[in-house]
């Protein structure tokens, strides 16, 4: 696992020699639009906390749900740069807004359906925390706890089954439906879950050096991060295609 994750590293920093440029052009694009649309639709949700103004609350809801949505494109259009570096060919801003043009509803759906789904496996914990916070019952509270942990696990573990779904839309978002995708990831993804889970570990330290450096240099371990992420799953397509054709091939002579 180990010497495998250190090859998807090296090979991510050689497709990235000399093409930082776009992706972080495109990075920094994309927090700034982002930022400027979902700042007045928080304000509008805090005011309308504050004074209990239900309408305000509601509209400030339904904007970070369309924010989100934007936001949901805008990172499958940064992976698209991603996939055309990984396989040597020229990124451009066209692939940025590739996800906008080719059946947007896909990614987008796919991007909900995660948010869904993060969000049905906190449920158990926060009501039984909530409960226990009003009852002040310890039971419930540790109850609540080791709920919340199971589910943060479970999030995790669906996360990494499903890591691979945007890239399979990005290849084929005519043909290819959002269910199919994700059923496609999670089978790329059976006894490899562990080997991403590691490859994201590893980034972890060169994370917190960014963030020392007032974020600055995250703006180029994003990229290096996301381009690492591409090339696992080019090998992982790759190595599923070559045992589809083995197995092809060993069906070919068992009918001679």
């Amino acid at each position: 696992m180990r010497q495998k994750i250190i090859e998807i590293k090296g090979l991510s920093r050689e497709n990235l020699l000399g093409k930082y440029p776009l992706p972080i052009a495109v990075y920094l694009l994309m927090i700034v639009v982002v930022s400027l649309i979902s700042s007045p639709f928080q304000r509008m949700m805090q005011g309308g906390a504050t004074d209990l103004n239900i309408t305000h609350m509601m509209i400030g809801l339904v904007g970070e749900i369309i924010v989100l949505l934007i936001a949901i494109l805008f990172s499958a259009g940064l992976c698209k740069i991603h996939l055309n570096i990984a396989r040597r060919q020229e990124p451009s801003m066209k692939d940025f807004v590739y996800p906008f043009k080719n059946h947007p509803d896909k990614f987008m759906g796919f991007g909900l359906l995660i948010v869904l789904i993060s969000v049905a496996c906190s449920i158990p914990g926060s009501v039984c925390l909530g409960i226990g916070a009003a009852l002040t019952s310890i039971p419930l509270l540790i109850a609540g706890i080791a709920l919340l942990i199971i589910g943060v696990i479970l999030v995790i573990i669906i996360m990494l089954g499903f890591a691979l779904t945007t890239y399979i839309l990005l290849d084929d978002p005519y043909d290819t439906k959002v269910i199919p995708a994700m059923k496609q990831s999670w089978k790329y993804m059976k006894k490899r879950k562990g080997t991403l889970f590691v490859l994201y570990l590893s980034f972890i330290g060169l994370f917190f050096i960014g963030i020392l450096s007032f974020g600055i240099g995250l703006l180029w371990i994003e990229q290096y991060y996301l381009q690492s992420s591409v090339v696992f799953y080019l090998k992982v397509k790759e190595e599923h295609m070559e045992y589809r054709s083995i197995l092809e091939d060993g069906q070919e002579e068992t009918m001679l």
